[in-house]
């Protein structure tokens, strides 16, 4: 195994994330932002020790997943979706970015097709529908950042970038029937933050 060189570590590719979201705070290009982000976690994602690296983090809809970096403006994790669980549409609140590392992942994002208007009705629409493969980017930017995804294959590891701090209290949307019910997200529930 090659010993990973500075430009690989996680302190580099955060240096770099800070550029990106500072450069999309002044234009708020998220195409950029997104090539951006992506060109960060590059050298991350090909790292031959990524899945060593990090400390455990209480999750919401999975139980493996590690700190790789966070400070309160911006978060970076490393989490394993099981195949076929599927995490339902949902939004954060904020702009969440999802790099896929290994296996294959299934996400979908959508907009709201209604106006809004009607507690706990929403309809929705799919904005994307893809397939992603390692080193390819997901991003869901408010006031579009409702999202689902599931792994298609058993070792789908992905780094979540996460800019701020999530929500407190989510949308989570079933589409079969145009509903939402408004939740507090299970790790922020079971932390005793709250409390």
């Amino acid at each position: 195994m090659t010993t990973p060189q500075p430009q690989d570590s996680v302190r580099a590719c955060v240096a770099q994330l800070i550029e990106a979201i500072a450069n999309f705070q002044h234009d708020q290009d998220a195409a950029l932002l997104k090539n951006g982000l992506l060109n960060a976690a590059r050298p991350l994602v090909h790292r031959a020790d990524l899945l060593s690296l990090g400390t455990k983090r209480m999750a919401n809809h999975i139980d493996n997943s590690k700190y790789l970096y966070y400070d309160g403006g911006l978060s970076l994790t490393l989490d394993e979706f099981p195949k076929g669980k599927l995490i339902p549409p949902h939004d954060h609140g904020t702009w969440e970015a999802l790099v896929l590392c290994t296996g294959s992942l299934r996400h979908t994002s959508y907009l709201r097709a209604d106006n809004g208007t009607v507690e706990g009705r929403a309809e929705l629409r799919v904005d994307e529908d893809l397939e992603m493969k390692p080193g390819e980017i997901a991003m869901v930017v408010p006031p579009s950042d409702i999202h689902s995804f599931q792994a298609v294959t058993d070792g789908t590891f992905v780094i979540t970038i996460v800019s701020g701090e999530y929500a407190l209290r989510r949308h989570y949307y079933n589409t079969a029937d145009n509903t939402y019910q408004v939740r507090t997200p299970r790790a922020l529930r079971e932390s005793g933050a709250l409390a």
